[in-house]
């Protein structure tokens, strides 16, 4: 496949690997060996950063916070200007190995650690010594914002960017409330144990089809895809000034001119030629089709004309969705597979997603049966997540006035620093929500963008 301005989507570059590091928090590693968490829950928590410990949370052995902050690195660089996760021997430390399987992706990872540690210095700042807080309220306090700033991006822009206008509007997303009006219709016994393989193994993976050949990284560095993803952050290539990442060029003004790729059935030349070691031990040049391919038959997926005739019959709502043609013809010269296929009856699920969208909506967005699924899945995963932006009445509620009700459960202040328990917790209330630097962002926008927070990171950042 060549770089050719045609397979341009209008989708931004940044959203391919939102959806990757989207992936990486909630699905198990379904491709290689390469170290991962044990314990993967489909509930939309950034465990992926933050480990499942809280402040204790380790990585390989090592402690990945000190004083309630991310450790970043490298340590010879001073902490406000450090462009690199953290690592020892080499080695990055993250709760989440795949986050450094390329340049692109650990940036995405240290982003939402540098949020964490402005928060935190910004909240801990506002008590003078003799009120201070424990360190670990703080801690917890910052993690519950930043999550749920996390999940409204992912809501409010992540879902709008992807899905098809119809099914984003038929589960509501983009109101304050994000609630359901007659849903869920499909996954609705979605617990904490597992996630659908039709989501993990072929529908989530039509960002395969976004990435693009190469990237401009910063006003004066552009990378191919090779040099990305041989130079991953996970084989002692430190991140450097020339592999910063302005992110005007992934979610700014400088976005539209290197854009996503069209959701269909191209894959760019490099992913053709992935180098790894593999679940079933072999170490050989692998396609990324091949291997989507095979997971999903290895997962024993349903088609995915079956599954939405399946859907089309037995859910209300759906009882006129739109389904590809059945005639549809697939010549070698057009589909990834390189030989005919005669019907779009005999599709594997995820080769039917990408057909879809380029059908749909001309692969700009998902198709119909790739956004209920993706849907369901993400809306799921964040509405029964332990911390939760969709567990109040509205966004601007949750996040900005957690702290009284955590104060009041956690019980972590000591009285001998701060007197009274009652009367200092409506003083930090209102310190907080004084002090809250995204109360201003939160009563801005009717949307809640990645720039809008990267922005605003930007205009706190010490």
């Amino acid at each position: 496949m060549s770089n050719e301005p045609a397979a341009a989507s209008s989708i931004l570059p940044g959203f391919t690997y939102l959806g990757q590091f989207i992936s990486h928090d909630i699905v198990p590693n379904t491709t290689s060996s390469s170290h991962s968490r044990e314990n993967i829950s489909p509930l939309l928590m950034l465990n992926s950063v933050y480990g499942d410990d809280g402040m204790d949370s380790t990585a390989q052995g090592e402690k990945i916070f000190a004083g309630g902050l991310f450790i970043l690195g490298p340590e010879c660089v001073a902490q406000n200007d450090r462009f690199d996760l953290f690592r020892k021997n080499g080695r990055v430390i993250i709760p989440e190995i795949r986050n450094a399987e390329n340049i692109i992706i650990s940036q995405f990872h240290l982003f939402w650690q540098k949020l964490h540690n402005t928060i935190f210095k910004k909240y801990f700042s506002i008590f003078p010594p003799y009120r201070r807080v424990e360190e670990e309220t703080i801690f917890e306090l910052t993690k519950s914002i930043v999550i749920k700033i996390f999940q409204q991006v992912v809501l409010d822009d992540f879902l709008y960017e992807v899905l098809d206008d119809e099914i984003f509007q038929l589960y509501s997303f983009g109101t304050n409330h994000h609630e359901f009006k007659t849903g869920p219709y499909i996954l609705n016994s979605l617990d904490d144990t597992f996630i659908p393989k039709e989501f993990s193994h072929a529908v989530f993976r039509f960002g395969h089809s976004l990435i693009r050949g190469e990237y401009k990284l910063n006003k004066t560095n552009t990378f191919n895809l090779v040099d990305l993803l041989t130079q991953s952050n996970d084989h002692g290539n430190h991140i450097t000034k020339k592999h910063e990442i302005d992110w005007n060029f992934f979610f700014g003004i400088n976005a539209k001119d290197q854009p996503a790729f069209k959701i269909d059935l191209e894959i760019v030349d490099v992913m053709k030629s992935l180098r790894g070691i593999f679940d079933d031990g072999s170490s050989q040049v692998k396609s990324i089709i091949e291997l989507n391919l095979m997971a999903a038959e290895i997962a024993q997926l349903p088609s995915g004309w079956s599954l939405i005739q399946h859907i089309k019959e037995n859910i209300e709502p759906f009882k006129s969705l739109k389904s590809l043609n059945d005639k549809y013809y697939l010549a070698p010269k057009s589909n990834p597979f390189e030989k005919a296929i005669p019907c779009v009856k005999d599709l594997p699920l995820w080769l039917y997603i990408l057909l879809e969208a380029k059908e749909h909506n001309k692969g700009h967005k998902l198709g119909k049966l790739g956004s209920i699924v993706v849907a369901e899945v993400i809306y799921q995963g964040i509405k029964f997540a332990p911390i939760s932006v969709l567990k109040a009445k509205t966004q601007n509620q949750n996040l900005i006035i957690p702290l009284e009700a955590q104060l009041n459960t956690m019980r972590r202040i000591k009285k001998d620093q701060v007197g009274d328990l009652s009367s200092s917790n409506k003083i930090k209330l209102d310190l907080l929500n004084s002090h809250n630097p995204f109360k201003e962002l939160l009563l801005k926008y009717k949307r809640f963008t990645m720039m809008d927070v990267i922005t605003f990171y930007e205009n706190y950042k010490d």
